[in-house]
């Protein structure tokens, strides 16, 4: 009868470490995607900021204003 309850509680402990480790596995995995997705994040709003700036000191903001202003649907 020993034998059986030390089977049973070796059992509950085994089930409780492997639930634990698939909840700290399911952690760890969210907290590398939202790294990454944060990174990823960063990354693009760093190009869009070189794009921008590329845009800017290039005039073609002025040069749509031009073009609007010389050219309408009336024309």
């Amino acid at each position: 009868m020993n034998k059986l309850y030390l089977m049973f509680i070796l059992i509950v402990i085994l089930t409780f470490v492997f639930v634990s480790g698939l909840y700290t596995g399911k952690q760890q995995c969210q907290l590398t995607v939202s790294s990454d997705v944060a990174q990823q994040q960063s990354e693009i709003i760093e190009i869009q900021r070189n794009i921008n700036a590329k845009t800017l000191n290039s005039n073609v903001g002025n040069i749509r204003n031009v073009l609007r202003q010389k050219y309408t649907i009336a024309d």
